[in-house]
């Protein structure tokens, strides 16, 4: 805490607070003389953030769902979403269903059950029955859902274009499998020079989240082809050669894989969290760093963050589909 006083040629009392940057003034202006009184803003020694900290936050959109629904597909939509909804169903049928016919069991074979009193034979055999018809059906509908009435994905998927597909997308199909680890980008933060200085010199951080991804097809879905799963943060991405399903719930949105640009790129990164296994460090700095490069050693807890040579992929229509990923391993050429 600093003050300063200074000579004025006001005539009048007045008190003002002044936030900055560095802290914030106390002003208290009297007839002749003006006081200032000046906290600076405390600066912790962890590696925690200020919580009413403001950055340039920009959030990463892309289009509604319903954007992605052609006419050309909205029977293969239809399809689809009735499929994931009765497997929904069927997830709650069966194993309720089963539950109350142990419960039943278990209360009736107990010699002294006071529920005995309140149900006859008749009413619990008849109770058994419903709830083992139910479950029975469920069990039918599960059976369905992943067997017979799978969709053939070939019906609804032009040959040529698949075949084009695949020769285009080949890159990205291997920048999104190789990394060990994937991330969506669901935010970027732009960083004043100052707040870089708490950031190991970064200019811009990611608000992330790890994409789970795996090399199946999707139970409603019956094909030969290579069916790519990205799990994202409120949708699931199947990549398929000739179609990109968006599936939320029981919500699909559907867009030609030809409609959807690639571009891939080198992304230098500041890694806080774990080092994935197959980063390229390109060198390392500090958690906090001094404007030169060098340690600040006004940090009790600063430990050394590696920067490493991740990639950054984009796909984006003109129909205003947009995913940003940030892969652990630099794209393929």
């Amino acid at each position: 805490m600093s003050f300063s006083i200074k000579l004025n040629k006001s005539k009048q009392i007045s008190f003002r607070i002044n936030p900055k940057g560095s802290g914030i003034d106390f002003i208290l202006t009297l007839p002749g003389v003006t006081i200032t009184v000046t906290k600076k803003a405390s600066k912790g020694k962890t590696n925690s953030q200020t919580p009413d900290k403001q950055y340039a936050y920009t959030k990463i959109h892309h289009a509604s769902i319903y954007q992605f629904q052609q006419a050309k597909y909205r029977s293969l939509i239809s399809k689809i979403s009735r499929l994931i909804k009765l497997n929904t169903l069927t997830n709650w049928l069966c194993p309720i269903s089963l539950l109350m016919i142990i419960l039943l069991i278990m209360i009736f074979l107990l010699p002294l059950s006071i529920f005995q009193d309140y149900l006859s034979t008749n009413s619990r055999d008849f109770i058994i029955i419903i709830l083992s018809i139910i479950a029975i059906l469920g069990i039918f509908i599960k059976i369905y859902v992943h067997t017979i009435g799978r969709i053939k994905l070939e019906n609804y998927i032009d040959v040529n274009q698949s075949k084009a597909s695949k020769s285009t997308h080949a890159n990205p199909w291997l920048e999104l499998l190789d990394p060990e680890k994937l991330w969506q980008i669901t935010g970027v933060l732009k960083l004043q020079e100052e707040d870089q200085r708490e950031n190991a010199g970064s200019t811009t951080r990611y608000e992330r989240y790890l994409v789970k991804r795996k090399v199946k097809s999707p139970f409603y879905l019956n094909t030969k082809q290579r069916i790519l799963q990205l799990k994202l943060k409120e949708e699931t991405l199947i990549i398929t050669p000739g179609l990109y399903l968006i599936i939320n719930k029981s919500k699909v949105g559907i867009t030609d894989a030809s409609d959807i640009t690639h571009t891939s790129k080198a992304a230098p990164y500041a890694e806080t969290e774990d080092l994935p296994k197959d980063a390229q460090v390109l060198e390392y700095t500090w958690q906090y760093v001094n404007k030169d490069g060098s340690k600040d050693k006004r940090y009790k807890q600063n430990n050394q963050v590696p920067i490493c040579n991740y990639g950054l992929l984009k796909m984006e229509s003109e129909n205003g589909f947009q995913l940003i990923l940030l892969s652990s391993s630099i794209p393929h050429k």
